[in-house]
């Protein structure tokens, strides 16, 4: 399970499926610029983590449906096809399709021409389908002072998961899965 050391040395436990313990409800890959333009702050090897879930929505929605992202001009099968390929999502024929029932657009209705409660259902669809579900936050130390937060530190560095918040930011992180 990933463990998140807060600047003030707080220790927290993070379980749950990856994408929640990511703030990745999108699923968003790391690999090239795109999520670390939208504030991304490191990877777990395959996905991108974002500071919060709403740092990671928002880059979900800009992905989809910004006028000059790669989907925009697309239907929604041939968009979901490429956000979701077969080989990644064997079951990618019912997510489209229950993206289009959700919608009530067809397959070939271009992702940018979806209205905005459209493009909230679809939103919502994909992280249902991504297998986004809140999991579950323990503290598992409390901070105290400048200790907490050396001893936080020096567990980060033996491979946990480290965020550092500044005003309200996080930057900063290492990630280790621990069973």
């Amino acid at each position: 399970f990933p463990v998140t050391i807060n600047s003030d040395g707080e220790v927290q436990k993070r379980q749950g499926n990856r994408n929640w313990r990511n703030n990745n409800p999108g699923n968003i890959s790391s690999a090239g610029n795109y999520a670390k333009s939208k504030g991304a702050i490191g990877s777990d090897g395959v996905y991108a983590i974002f500071p919060t879930v709403e740092m990671g929505r928002k880059a979900k929605q800009d992905l989809l449906f910004s006028p000059n992202s790669k989907y925009y001009n697309l239907g929604i099968e041939a968009g979901m096809l490429r956000y979701a390929p077969p080989q990644h999502n064997p079951n990618i024929r019912q997510y489209i399709q229950s993206i289009l029932q959700a919608t009530g657009a067809n397959p070939d209705t271009t992702i940018g021409s979806l209205n905005p409660q459209q493009q909230q259902t679809m939103m919502n669809i994909i992280s249902k389908w991504e297998g986004f579900k809140p999991g579950k936050m323990t503290i598992m130390q409390q901070p105290s002072s400048t200790e907490g937060m050396a001893g936080g530190l020096a567990g980060a560095a033996a491979g946990g998961y480290l965020t550092k918040s500044l005003g309200g930011a996080t930057t900063g992180y290492k990630y280790r899965d621990w069973e």
